[in-house]
């Protein structure tokens, strides 16, 4: 990434300026989240879009990058002249979670096998989460076409103090077995249980191995 005002090189992985005035500066990294637009109006109804109309002749519903991350008919990754780490094949499909030295991975095979997968990361307590039900924006040039390869969140594995233990509820949500609030994949409690309250969102990344490796290469892969 690169702005104008300060001529300064930014890294689209850290967030850290490499070049240009700016050289060491860090951006702020916010809780996201790729989800069907399914999924979200079910949360936010009145919920912002983008408009369509962009003015740019690439539209929103359409991929240039069709196939991208395809790991059968593309075993390589495109626009990548680094090192590959094999503990896992390079477009494998991971959700990363980053710390300032160090990070962790878990593939989104083992997240669709478990529907929820708990771990410690530098100390502290988080369960990653998945949901079938959005497709890959890089598989079709339609994007809406694309093949369904599910959703994912990571939270904090406690609610006011209390810990977590989920499980997965047929036909969406998930259910605290302490409790029996049930909360959705982003993290928000359904039906008013438990008070309204949501989970707190980890910052983290729905990736492809080969970029994690590349910025991590002690990266721990969890599940594997």
């Amino acid at each position: 990434m690169y702005d104008r005002q300060t001529e300064s090189l930014w890294s689209h992985y850290t967030g850290r300026a490499v070049a240009g005035h700016l050289t060491g500066s860090q951006l702020g990294l916010l809780p996201a989240q790729i989800m069907s637009f399914k999924a979200f109006l079910s949360v936010y109804p009145q919920g912002g879009v983008l408009s369509f109309d962009t003015g740019h002749i690439r539209q929103y519903g359409q991929s240039p990058y069709s196939s991208y991350d395809d790991p059968d008919g593309q075993p390589n990754p495109s626009f990548f002249f680094g090192a590959l780490d094999d503990r896992l094949a390079p477009m494998t499909r991971v959700v990363a979670v980053r710390g300032d030295e160090e990070g962790v991975v878990i593939t989104y095979d083992v997240l669709a096998q478990h529907g929820v997968v708990p771990f410690t990361f530098e100390g502290k307590d988080f369960v990653a989460l998945y949901e079938p039900g959005t497709v890959s924006a890089l598989d079709t040039e339609v994007i809406a076409e694309g093949r369904d390869v599910g959703a994912s969140g990571v939270f904090v594995a406690t609610v006011n103090g209390q810990p977590l233990e989920l499980i997965p509820v047929k036909g969406g949500g998930f259910v605290d077995s302490h409790t029996g609030a049930v909360f959705d994949i982003l993290g928000a409690a359904l039906d008013g249980s438990d008070g309204g309250r949501r989970l707190e969102s980890v910052e983290h990344l729905d990736t492809l191995w080969f970029a994690v490796s590349a910025f991590y290469p002690d990266v721990r892969i969890i599940g594997s």
